[in-house]
């Protein structure tokens, strides 16, 4: 356990050293630091591999911790911006790629040990069909988020026809930051919707009958707004501000479904907001 602490603090200072160098380098246009800003991003990334790998290898199923999801979200996001950044050539995406890691991996401290309650015959089904999907689609979706900010910043400069900065310049054209919105909604609705479906099926499983709790019901919010932005975009065609401002409702939804719900409401998927103040 000892070197599954060291190695997540490791992670944890390149993802900050990553942040420090983006923010820093790219809308200073200073080449040197965004690079190196890059590079311990990708350092972080790769350590942040080796720890959620290590972690399945040494911990039981039954004894993974709610931080080890949250670590494993960080790494999905990541993943899915890395996967941006290769089809799109452009590393405008890492201005939000190391932060939202970085958070992400504090929160995961903060949430401590609390475990994750499941049945053991359904633990590695429930991996493979709610959390990969799940947390795939949620990278996708903070990808989408980060185009989404970009592009708004982007189309009120050219519709105002103010001064473009340094920044600005070096930013893609509109249509890369759409691509993005696009193939975010292609691949991470289906994939929310597999995981969302089988999050129903595995609920009555685990804790039998009742009542729908906070979360559940933020979920399928969600997924309502995922099936508007698919169905508007693929069907009607959908292209832009209207599609970018879409993806931004959804985001924020998403996130307070994630952390407001999860550590503030009583909701069987919560942090506890208890234990979260105790470590503080």
């Amino acid at each position: 356990m000892i070197f599954t602490k060291l190695l997540a603090l490791l992670v944890t200072c390149l993802y900050a050293l990553g942040s420090v160098g983006v923010f820093w380098g790219i809308p200073a246009g200073r080449q040197r630091v965004k690079t190196a800003g890059i590079l311990f991003t990708c350092g972080g990334f790769a350590l942040h591999t080796l720890l959620v790998v290590g972690i399945v290898l040494l911990t039981p199923p039954e004894e993974l911790s709610r931080g080890y999801f949250m670590q494993l979200l960080a790494w999905c996001i990541l993943l899915a911006y890395f996967v941006g950044w290769r089809l799109l050539k452009s590393n405008f995406l890492s201005l939000t790629a190391a932060p939202l890691a970085l958070l992400l991996f504090i929160l995961a401290y903060k949430v401590g040990a609390a475990q994750l309650e499941l049945p053991e015959t359904l633990q590695a089904l429930f991996l493979l069909l709610h959390i990969a999907p799940m947390f795939t689609s949620l990278g996708l979706l903070t990808l989408a988020f980060g185009a989404a900010l970009l592009f708004l910043h982007m189309d009120r400069k050219l519709k105002a026809k103010a001064k473009l900065t340094e920044f600005d310049r070096d930013l893609p054209a509109l249509g890369a930051y759409d691509r993005i919105n696009h193939l975010a909604v292609i691949l991470g609705f289906p994939l929310y919707t597999l995981g969302i479906a089988a999050g129903f099926i595995w609920a009555p499983l685990t804790w039998g009958t009742g009542t729908w709790d906070p979360k559940e019901i933020f979920s399928l919010f969600v997924w309502f707004l995922y099936a508007l932005t698919f169905y508007l975009r693929i069907l009607r065609g959908w292209r832009g501000r209207k599609a970018a401002l879409l993806i931004l409702g959804i985001f924020g939804i998403s996130v307070f479904s994630l952390l407001g719900v999860n550590l503030l409401l009583p909701t069987r998927h919560g942090f506890s907001f208890l234990s979260l103040v105790a470590h503080a």
